[in-house]
């Protein structure tokens, strides 16, 4: 399992009356929007897409124009997007390193609570007391749990699916040196789960139920505009999820533990929204642009 650090966008904790839109939070992070848009659509076969035609699409979600238009520059800058000019406006398509990220991406996100077998081992860190100053052992703890780590003693840190090489390569990139190992875990009076913030986790679940559970059962009521907006939302927040869920073994979890559904939600959701969505997403583009919008169907997923 390669190591994977969250994003640092703020999940929605709104609360919706059913059928609602899930409510944005900084104009829906034009940023993170944006990201999701050019996961789950391509629109490389055609010329490309203008900045008009960005600006459009998030528009739809609530972004301002300057909004739209810096999440495109700083797309552009971080290489995620390639900007060309020929006879008429600038045009953006995503470029093969942007691709490669979000064929990956999506992949993870679409697989993210899947029924996967377990070896009853876990990987266990544990860290002298005496690493770094007190600023620096906070860094460090952050760093573990944004990959999924849980602490299950003062300096000991554990991981269901993580291997010993994932994490004394995150050991040596952040220049701490561990003792780790992987193995099975014999505790007495202590669950390997009692490491692991379960509770925040399952408020999270039902929020995002919350949210989007009535698309679950209504999907086909609902408008172009608010299908393209929830079936992008609800890939963002599930990706949110996948980043902050350690994604434990069913056998180490409650009978009642509400990931198996939200995942049957997501996909619903998703599959329900689709054509609707799409035909929406063309109307946005330049006529040019709109018979080339395709779904990405990742290998893989």
């Amino acid at each position: 399992m390669e190591l994977q650090a969250p994003v640092q966008d703020g999940y929605s904790e709104a609360m919706t009356a059913p059928g609602d839109l899930p409510r944005d939070q900084e104009g829906q992070q034009p940023q993170r929007l944006l990201g999701a848009l050019l996961a789950d659509y391509s629109f490389d076969a055609g010329p490309g897409l203008t900045s008009a035609s960005i600006i459009r699409i998030l528009g739809e979600f609530g972004v301002t124009e300057s909004g739209a238009r810096s999440a495109l520059s700083r797309a552009t800058q971080r290489g995620l997007l390639e900007a060309s000019r020929g006879s008429g406006a600038t045009r953006y398509r995503l470029g093969e390193w942007g691709r490669s990220v979000h064929q990956d991406r999506l992949v993870r996100v679409l697989r993210f609570g899947e029924a996967t077998e377990w070896d009853g081992s876990w990987t266990v860190g544990i860290v002298p007391a005496s690493v770094g100053d007190r600023v620096e052992r906070r860094r460090w703890r952050q760093r573990l749990e944004d990959v999924g780590f849980g602490s299950l003693a003062d300096g000991v840190w554990i991981h269901p699916r993580s291997t010993v090489d994932d994490l004394r390569a995150l050991a040596a990139a952040q220049g701490v040196a561990l003792a780790a190992f992987r193995g099975p875990l014999e505790l007495d009076g202590v669950s390997a789960t009692d490491a692991f913030d379960l509770r925040s986790l399952r408020a999270a679940y039902a929020r995002f139920l919350d949210e989007y559970g009535s698309f679950a059962t209504a999907a086909t009521s609902v408008d172009g505009g608010t299908a393209l907006r929830v079936r992008t939302t609800v890939l963002r927040d599930w990706r949110r999820l996948s980043l902050t869920d350690p994604d434990l073994p069913a056998a180490v979890l409650p009978a009642d533990w509400p990931q198996s559904h939200a995942r049957e939600v997501f996909l619903t959701v998703r599959r329900l929204l689709a054509r609707t969505a799409l035909a929406h997403l063309r109307t946005l583009v330049d006529a040019d642009v709109a018979d080339h919008v395709r779904p990405v169907e990742p290998d893989g997923a």
